[in-house]
């Protein structure tokens, strides 16, 4: 779990400093680890946003939704997907 957590730092820390694309690869191999961490999901679709990229963050908070409905994240997925949809 701990070579998850740090994992998981380093990512953020990308994302944190706008290394989008380096943060991507490192969410995608903490996804590979641990394919349920919904969290990864929603960080995920907040990279895409930053970078413009609405298809692919839609699909992230999609992946959200699947892996479990009913969860806080879910529920938070589909208020982002909304806000998304509604922007021109």
């Amino acid at each position: 779990l701990s070579s998850l957590q740090s994992k998981l730092d380093v990512a953020a820390s990308f994302a944190k400093r706008g290394l989008y694309d380096e943060a991507i690869a490192a969410y995608e191999g903490v996804l590979q680890a641990a394919p349920a961490l919904s969290s990864v999901q929603l960080q995920l679709g907040w990279i895409y946003e930053q970078k413009k990229d609405t298809a692919k963050a839609i699909a992230a908070y999609e992946r959200v939704i699947e892996a479990g409905p009913e969860s806080i994240e879910a529920q938070r997925a589909r208020s982002l997907i909304a806000g998304l949809k509604d922007k021109p």
